[in-house]
């Protein structure tokens, strides 16, 4: 986890970086978690898009519940990124290791 939020030092013991262009370029980044008010899914959608396009990644944009918007969901499929929406990351893998 590496944690991204303008707002904050750290979380949960790790640093914070205050955007995604801060991260180190050595890093490859699987999935970005949105975790935040849905009215700012679509600008983060497209700051990761640019983003993916400066460093040729192109993690999977995941939106955690009432978190996606049809905007958010758009910008992501139209430039190529695979979307999840509305969907607790904790809950799946929960499912997925079978530790409900």
């Amino acid at each position: 986890m590496i944690p991204i939020n303008p707002n904050e030092t750290d979380v949960l013991g790790e640093s914070c970086f205050d955007t995604l262009f801060d991260l180190p370029d050595d890093l490859a980044i699987d999935i970005v978690d949105i975790f935040r008010n849905k009215q700012y899914s679509e600008k983060m959608v497209k700051e990761i898009v640019e983003w993916g396009l400066e460093t040729g990644q192109k993690p999977l944009i995941w939106t955690q519940l009432d978190v996606s918007t049809p905007e958010a969901k758009k910008s992501a499929e139209d430039n190529g990124f695979e979307y999840v929406e509305n969907r607790c990351l904790m809950v799946e893998h929960r499912k997925f290791t079978g530790d409900l």
